[in-house]
C-alpha cells in the first residue's frame, strides 16, 4: 500500500513536472514575443526622431541661407554648409533605419529626389548673393521660389511620421498583447510551482516549526533590510503611485538637511524642490517612464537644501506595471553627487585656462612674427614708392618736354623739307641768273651730304620719338607695378599687374639669359591690394629667375578657378629639397648664399595672400625646378 502510494506521488510529480516544463517553455516563447515587440517599438521610436532630426536640419539650412542672403554675414555660410551637411547625414540615416519597410523606403526616395533640388535652390540662390549683391538677395526672398520644395518635403515628412505613429500604435497592442500572454503563462507557471511546492509540503511534511523558521528568516530578513536602507550612503524612496504618497528613508531627508518627521509622505515633497531650470525636464522623464517612451529612469537633478542651496542628485527608478502595462508603483534611490560636480565644474574651468593660455602664446608668438614680416614689407614697400615717384617726377618733365619738342621738329622738319624741294626745282633759274650763288649751294649741298641727311631725316626723326615711348612705358609700367595711385583695396586686372611686373623684372632676365614666358587667361576684375599683390608676383618671378641656369625657363601663367583666380609661376631652375621645403615660408629663411637674400621675400608673400584670403603653396622635386601656384578670391572675406 504504502509502495502504491509512492508510485501514485512519484506518477503525479513526474506529471507535475512535465506540465511545468511546457507551460515554462510556453513562458519561454511569450517572453521572446514580449522582447521582440519591445525592440520593434524602440525602433520605431527611432526612426520618429531620424524624422525630426532631418526635419529640423532642413529648417536650419533654410534659415542659414535666408540669414545670409539678407544679412551677407559670411559666417552663415558655414552654418548653412554645416546644416546641409547634416540634412545628407541625417536622409541616409532615416535610409538605413526604414530598410525594412517598403512604403518608408519609397517615401525616402520622394523624400532624396525633393532635397537635391532643394539644396542646389539654395546653393544657387547663394551664388547669386555673393556674384550679384544683396539686391539679388531681396529677389530671392520675395521670389519664394524655394517654398513649393520646402512644402513638398514636409509633406513626405508629414506622410512618413503619420506612418510611424499608426506602426507605433499597432506595435503598442502586439506588446500589450504579448505582455498579457507572458502575464497568464508566468501565472501558470507559479500556479504549477505552487503545486509543485505543496506536493512537496505533502512529501516532507514540514511542520509548525519549519513554519517558525522561516518567519523568523522573514523577520531577519526585513531586518537587515532596514539596517541597508539606514546605513546606505543613498537614499530611498518608494512611490505609490494609486495614492501618491511616497516613503523617504531618513538617509534621503538627511541629505537635503531635513530631520525624520519634516518632511512628509507625499509626491510634492521631492517635487517641490526641484530646481526651477530643472523642473520641466525632471518631470518629462518622470512621465516619458512611467508611459512607456523610455524603458529606464536614471536622471541627475538638483533639488532644494533646507538651508536654500540646491545639491545636485542622481536618481534612478524601476516601476511595477498591471497587466496593462499601467504603472502602480515605482521605487528607487537618491544620491548625492554635488561634490562629483564640483570637482567636474572646476576641471573644466582649469582646463579652460590652460588651452586659453596655450591659445595666447601661439598667437603672441604669431603675431610677433607677422609684425616682424609686415614691418620689412611696409618699409621695402615705402621704398619703393618713393623711388617710383622720384624717378617719375624726375623723368617725366624733360620727357614731356623732349615729346613734345620732336614733335614740333618733326612737323617742321617737313615744312624745311618741302622748302628744299622747291629751292631744287628753283636751281636751273638760280644758276642762269646767279651762277655763283648756284655754285655755292652746290658746294655746301655736296659738304652737308644733303640727300642722305634728307633721306634718313623722317627715320630718325621716327625712331626718336619710338625711342621715348618706351621711357614713358617703363615709367607707366613701374607706376603701375607700385600702384601709387591707389592705396586702398579695389577692383583690379591681375593680368595687366602681372605684365607690368615682368616688364620691369625682364631686365634682369635678359642679364641671366633666362626666358619669361606669359600664358595669360582672361580673369574677372579682382577686389585686391593690387600693389601688394604685383609685389608677390615680383617675388616668385624674381627667385624663379634666380633658382634658374643659363638658357632656363620661367612661365608665368592665369586662368579662373571656380569663382577665384589662379596664378601659377613655374621653372625649370634646382628645385627645392623636401627637407627645407617645409620652411620656405618662415621668415629670413633662406637658401641664397650670405648677402644674396634677406629671406623674406617668401615670407611677406604668403602673408599677403593670406590677408586676402587667399592661398599659396608650392610643387618641387630637386632638380626638377619648382611651381609656385597662388589662388586668390574674386572678393576676399578679409583684405589688408
Amino acid at each position: 500500500m504504502r509502495g502504491s502510494i509512492q508510485t501514485k506521488l512519484g506518477a503525479a510529480f513526474g506529471a507535475a513536472l512535465v506540465v511545468l516544463g511546457t507551460v515554462t517553455y510556453l513562458m519561454y516563447r511569450t517572453a521572446e514575443h514580449v522582447v521582440h515587440d519591445n525592440r520593434q517599438i524602440a525602433h520605431t521610436f527611432k526612426v520618429l526622431v531620424a524624422i525630426d532630426q532631418l526635419h529640423v536640419a532642413t529648417l536650419a539650412a533654410e534659415a542659414a541661407q535666408r540669414s545670409y542672403l539678407i544679412t551677407g554675414d559670411p559666417s552663415e555660410l558655414h552654418a548653412f554648409s554645416e546644416a546641409e551637411t547634416q540634412v545628407v547625414r541625417r536622409a541616409g540615416a532615416l535610409k538605413a533605419l526604414t530598410v525594412d519597410n517598403a512604403e518608408q523606403q519609397r517615401r525616402v526616395g520622394l523624400l532624396e529626389a525633393a532635397l537635391t533640388p532643394l539644396i542646389a535652390s539654395m546653393n544657387k540662390a547663394i551664388e547669386e548673393r555673393i556674384d550679384e549683391g544683396p539686391e539679388a538677395a531681396r529677389r530671392n526672398v520675395g521670389s519664394g521660389r524655394g517654398e513649393a520644395l520646402i512644402g513638398e518635403l514636409r509633406t513626405l515628412l508629414a506622410e512618413m511620421t503619420s506612418s510611424e505613429n499608426a506602426l507605433l500604435a499597432h506595435r503598442f497592442a502586439q506588446a500589450r498583447a504579448s505582455s498579457r500572454l507572458a502575464l497568464l503563462t508566468s501565472s501558470l507557471l507559479v500556479a504549477f510551482a505552487l503545486a509543485l511546492l505543496g506536493s512537496v509540503y505533502l512529501l516532507v511534511r514540514r511542520d509548525i516549526t519549519a513554519r517558525a523558521r522561516a518567519g523568523e528568516d522573514l523577520r531577519r530578513s526585513e531586518e537587515r533590510f532596514d539596517l541597508a536602507v539606514r546605513g546606505s550612503r543613498d537614499g530611498i524612496w518608494d512611490w505609490d503611485i494609486t495614492t501618491n504618497t511616497v516613503y523617504y528613508s531618513p538617509r534621503w531627508k538627511t541629505q537635503l538637511g531635513y530631520e525624520e518627521g519634516e518632511v512628509g509622505p507625499r509626491f510634492e515633497e521631492w517635487e517641490s524642490r526641484l530646481h526651477p531650470d530643472d523642473r520641466e525636464r525632471t518631470l518629462t522623464a518622470v512621465r516619458n517612464y512611467l508611459e512607456g517612451r523610455t524603458l529606464e529612469y536614471d536622471l541627475e537633478h538638483r533639488l532644494r537644501h533646507k538651508d536654500g542651496t540646491y545639491r545636485w542628485i542622481r536618481t534612478r527608478g524601476v516601476a511595477l506595471r498591471d497587466p496593462t502595462g499601467k504603472p502602480y508603483r515605482m521605487a528607487g534611490s537618491h544620491t548625492d553627487i554635488t561634490a562629483r560636480k564640483q570637482a567636474e565644474r572646476q576641471l573644466a574651468e582649469q582646463n579652460y585656462l590652460l588651452e586659453e593660455a596655450a591659445r595666447s602664446e601661439r598667437s603672441a608668438h604669431e603675431t610677433l612674427k607677422q609684425a616682424q614680416a609686415r614691418m620689412v614689407q611696409t618699409e621695402k614697400l615705402a621704398g619703393l614708392g618713393q623711388m617710383v615717384a622720384g624717378i617719375a617726377h624726375e623723368i617725366n618733365n624733360p620727357l614731356s618736354f623732349v615729346t613734345n619738342n620732336v614733335a614740333v621738329l618733326q612737323r617742321d622738319a617737313g615744312e624745311i623739307l618741302r622748302l628744299l624741294e622747291l629751292l631744287d626745282e628753283a636751281g636751273p633759274l638760280i644758276a642762269r641768273e646767279q651762277p655763283d650763288l648756284a655754285r655755292r649751294l652746290a658746294a655746301l649741298r655736296e659738304a652737308a651730304d644733303l640727300d642722305y641727311s634728307l633721306a634718313n631725316l623722317r627715320g630718325l626723326l621716327d625712331r626718336t620719338r619710338e625711342g621715348l615711348r618706351r621711357i614713358q612705358q617703363i615709367v607707366s609700367d613701374l607706376r603701375a607695378f607700385a600702384r601709387l595711385d591707389e592705396g586702398e583695396v579695389n577692383e583690379a586686372d591681375i593680368n595687366a599687374g602681372i605684365e607690368s611686373t615682368v616688364s620691369i623684372i625682364l631686365g634682369h632676365a635678359r642679364k641671366k639669359q633666362v626666358e619669361v614666358k606669359l600664358e595669360l587667361g582672361p580673369l574677372p576684375p579682382v577686389t585686391c591690394h593690387a600693389a601688394k599683390i604685383n609685389q608677390v608676383v615680383m617675388n616668385l618671378v624674381s627667385n624663379a629667375i634666380d633658382a634658374c641656369s643659363t638658357g632656363g625657363r620661367v612661365s608665368v601663367r592665369t586662368r579662373a578657378d571656380n569663382g577665384a583666380v589662379r596664378i601659377e609661376v613655374e621653372d625649370d631652375g634646382t628645385g627645392i629639397d623636401a627637407s627645407v621645403r617645409d620652411r620656405i615660408f618662415d621668415p629670413f629663411f633662406t637658401t641664397k648664399p650670405i648677402g644674396q637674400g634677406t629671406g623674406l621675400g617668401l615670407s611677406i608673400s604668403y602673408a599677403i595672400v593670406h590677408d586676402h584670403g587667399g592661398s599659396i603653396e608650392v610643387r618641387s622635386d630637386p632638380g626638377r625646378g619648382a611651381c609656385f601656384v597662388v589662388r586668390l578670391p574674386k572678393r576676399p572675406v578679409r583684405t589688408t
